[in-house]
């Protein structure tokens, strides 16, 4: 049932009705929505329009009250909306104008009537009828749809007022022909544009708003062309449709051109062209125009604007179907109103299945619905939001119910009709699955390091004790019985002494690396020093191998120093080790420099290995070759990979199996502390 409207100071409490379900033409249904739906916001806008656009008749209704007006207006415009409805405008049109001319129009008299009035009324009701276009539909298909009928609709209500006017003038003119000053009064001071030239285009009369409006005197005017105040551009159509007048005495439709101005300015004009005929031959024509700049360029700016709409509403519908991430848009009422292909992919559900329902219904575990109703009351109520704009992990639910993580980012549009709220989601169970993965690893890895860290401490402290008295019965030996022993034997004992202090140094530095060896400070390290000591403690494998170990000038580096003796002990070492049968080990120790790093290369001339063998011999316990026939751990590679990476640097092999190997220790000039 429709609620009647209150008037108070010319606004009004608008009703809301159904729209009838048997409308199926769009213009029909859009102007079924305004009458149902949203007549008084017409019937308002219309006035607004109507009174901006000041319309002379309206002064004759200025003053009744608004409340008057507005009844007025809405009886006219119920008439105007039922004829849309019923698609019969043309009998509205028609019965407009006999009332009219028939001087029954309440208020207003016929005389107080123009073309002026009809055409901004007839633009006012269009220019208001759009105004609620997007609120009817979002759809470009029957917006245009309904757009091209109304232009139609109003054309051909154009072409009927102006023939309508153009009879009453007829007769005016048969009335007044006895008195030329009451006609050239009329003329003079019509508020349309009005000329009158011979069939040739020569100006024979222009009124005075010809002449103000384009800004020529009457002397300039005066046995000039018509068509050289039409613009270039509509020249050859006005021309033509002036040829079409002085053959029929009447245009078929009204015509649209533009002049020119004194000053330069383009006026778009719009009204008809007519002929005086006389024994079937035209004596002169006469245009009756309306400026309509100011129509025509609101109309373009909305047009303009309705396009940008059309665009940028596909650009985000584009947007939101292709994103990467499930886009969810609820209202205030947590209803989905926007469902993506990615959400279906994501959680299970199709758009159909979902649109309408509460988001708490469709991914929100059972344990947490209480929460989010509330969130959503308190942030409505207060305003306090505790999520909004921000990136959260939580737990969403799928279609078949099972859990799993999402990343969560949620914004707000407010529009006049309330809140939209938009859900930006994206599947990271494969990467959560991952990290607690990784965590179980570290806490695994970190026992595993305690322990070793552990073993290693109580190994080298029980090394400790033997190596105590190798070093007391050799210094024993060297003091007490020097002069019983020969030389050789001597010297042999100073070497045993000597390669026990190195050994409990290095023993006291696995105890402080097991500890914590990140922790160590690091100091400058000269490496001719720290080859010069592995080479020591090479000698008699060097010696037993008739080995060669040949190096150039190698640089002072930051870093621990006990390890990069470990570093050059351990390559060293290997290319001793696993030399060639008949062929004596040579190693060649190098070194450039290349911009922030050194390249120290480590070269030998062993047995090698094969390419495919590069990505395992840095493991720890990797063997390349068999323990019966070369000694070995398998952990020394990993440990200089591991040494090296410390330092910041790193390191890489190439081979040729039986031609030797090459490692590329790469350290930088400035070692992170």
């Amino acid at each position: 049932m429709d609620k009647e409207k209150k008037v108070t100071g010319g606004k009004a409490e608008i009703a809301k009705k159904a729209i009838p379900v048997d409308a199926t033409d769009a213009l029909q249904r859009f102007a079924a929505h305004i009458h149902t739906r949203c007549l008084d916001e017409f019937i308002l806008k219309e006035i607004d329009i109507f009174r901006s656009s000041n319309i002379p008749m309206l002064a004759y209704i200025d003053h009744l009250s608004d409340a008057e007006q507005f009844e007025i207006a809405k009886r006219s415009g119920l008439r105007f909306l039922r004829a849309l409805e019923e698609d019969t405008y043309g009998e509205l049109i028609m019965d407009n104008f006999k009332r009219w001319d028939n001087n029954q129009i309440k208020f207003i008299s016929k005389e107080h009537v123009s073309l002026e009035d009809i055409l901004l009324i007839n633009s006012g009701q269009k220019l208001a009828l759009f105004h609620f276009i997007p609120e009817f539909t979002k759809e470009p298909t029957e917006t245009i749809q309904i757009v091209t009928k109304l232009e139609n609709i109003y054309r051909k209500a154009q072409v009927s007022a102006v023939a309508m006017l153009e009879q009453s003038r007829k007769q005016q003119e048969q009335r007044y022909i006895e008195s030329e000053a009451r006609y050239r009064d009329l003329f003079d001071n019509a508020s349309d544009m009005i000329h009158i030239v011979t069939p040739e285009g020569k100006i024979l009369y222009v009124n005075n708003a010809w002449k103000r409006t384009l800004g020529y005197s009457e002397a300039e005017l005066e046995g000039e062309s018509i068509y050289f105040y039409v613009c270039s551009r509509d020249r050859e159509r006005f021309r033509n449709y002036r040829n079409n007048v002085l053959e029929k005495g009447v245009a078929d439709d009204p015509l649209m051109i533009s002049f020119m101005s004194k000053d330069n300015r383009e006026i778009i004009t719009e009204g008809v062209v007519s002929a005086r005929m006389k024994d079937g031959k035209a004596e002169y024509t006469r245009g009756i125009f309306r400026d309509v700049t100011r129509r025509v360029q609101n109309e373009e700016k909305l047009q303009y604007y309705t396009q940008e709409v059309l665009e940028r509403e596909e650009k985000i519908k584009q947007l939101i179907q292709n994103a990467p991430d499930a886009i969810i848009v609820i209202n205030e009422e947590g209803n989905i109103n926007v469902w993506n292909p990615k959400a279906e992919q994501i959680f299970g559900w199709k758009a159909d299945e979902v649109l309408g329902s509460l988001l708490s219904d469709a991914i929100i575990p059972e344990q947490y619905r209480e929460a989010h109703t509330q969130g959503m009351k308190r942030l409505l109520a207060t305003g306090e939001a505790r999520v909004l704009n921000k990136t959260i992990e939580v737990t969403a639910r799928r279609k078949d119910a099972s859990e799993f993580y999402v990343s969560l980012t949620i914004s707000r549009a407010t529009l006049p009709q309330g809140s939209l709220f938009i859900a930006f989601l994206r599947d990271i169970s494969a990467d959560k699955q991952k990290e607690i993965e990784l965590e179980q690893h570290r806490v695994e890895l970190e026992r595993t390091n305690s322990e070793l860290e552990q073993y290693a401490w109580v190994a080298s402290h029980d090394l400790k004790e033997p190596l105590r008295k190798i070093r007391t019965f050799s210094d024993l030996l060297l003091t007490q019985a020097t002069d019983q022993l020969p030389a050789e034997m001597t010297n042999r004992i100073r070497k045993i002494s000597e390669s026990a202090e190195r050994m409990d140094e290095l023993i006291e530095a696995i105890l402080l690396y097991s500890h914590s060896s990140a922790d160590q400070a690091f100091v400058d390290v000269d490496l001719n020093e720290v080859l010069q000591e592995v080479l020591a403690d090479l000698e008699v494998t060097i010696s037993n191998t008739n080995g060669i170990v040949q190096a150039g000038q190698l640089p002072v580096v930051s870093g621990i120093r006990f390890q990069l003796r470990q570093l050059f002990q351990n390559l060293i070492g290997n290319g001793l080790k696993y030399h060639r049968a008949g062929v004596n080990p040579v190693i060649n120790i190098s070194c450039t420099k290349e911009k922030d790093t050194y390249r120290i290369t480590v070269q030998d001339n062993g047995i090698g290995f094969k390419t495919e063998f590069v990505g395992k011999i840095f493991q720890v316990f990797q063997r390349l070759v068999p323990r019966t026939e070369y000694e070995g751990t398998g952990i020394g590679l990993a440990l200089c990979k591991k040494i090296v990476e410390n330092h910041g640097g790193s390191i890489e092999a190439t081979s040729e199996e039986g031609r030797g190997s090459s490692f590329q220790v790469v350290l930088p000039v400035i070692s992170p502390a």
